[in-house]
């Protein structure tokens, strides 16, 4: 889903139309909003990404989407290593880096075809978070009714990687 997908989908839920007052002033909002939303999901789903380091005298520095390394693997091998600040040491060589990754900011300038880096089932719970806060302060109610649905999709997805992890 891009964010120009999410959007529309916030303005149908709250029932705005883009051409109006209103539906102008949410959109100005929303990219702050749904970047609260996917690092909110990634907390509760984590991005899980690969990416190949090559460290050199034992040391590979981490760069800032790295929010914590799982496994360092050589030919499909897992490798001890150690993790100090932004640091991983480990024996000289190449190695495929498994990780959880923040997701990158959305920024008020982010094009609308920018993609959501959370998986696409917590993609899908993201226009809710944000039509929650555009309801607030005024609709408490409404805020707390899109907030559960938010939760309660993610909830289904957690629910899904445990049953098929068993």
């Amino acid at each position: 889903m891009t964010l120009g997908n999410a959007k529309e989908r916030v303005l149908a839920i709250l029932g705005e139309d883009a051409d109006t007052e209103g539906g102008i002033e949410l959109l100005s909002r929303m990219n702050i909003l749904f970047d609260m939303a996917q690092k909110d999901a990634a907390g509760k789903i984590p991005v899980i990404k690969t990416k190949e380091v090559k460290l050199v005298k034992g040391v590979y520095t981490v760069e800032e989407d790295v929010r914590r390394v799982i496994a360092l693997m050589q030919n499909g091998v897992r490798k001890d290593f150690r993790r100090l600040t932004i640091d991983i040491y480990a024996p000289d060589g190449t190695y495929i880096m498994e990780y959880i990754a923040t997701p990158t900011t959305i920024l008020l300038s982010s094009p609308d075809d920018t993609k959501f880096e959370v998986d696409k089932i917590a993609a899908d719970a993201l226009p809710y978070y944000v039509a929650a806060f555009c309801c607030l302060p005024d609709d408490t109610e409404r805020f707390t009714h899109y907030m559960s649905i938010y939760e309660q999709k993610l909830e289904v997805f957690r629910t899904a990687v445990r049953v098929r992890s068993i």
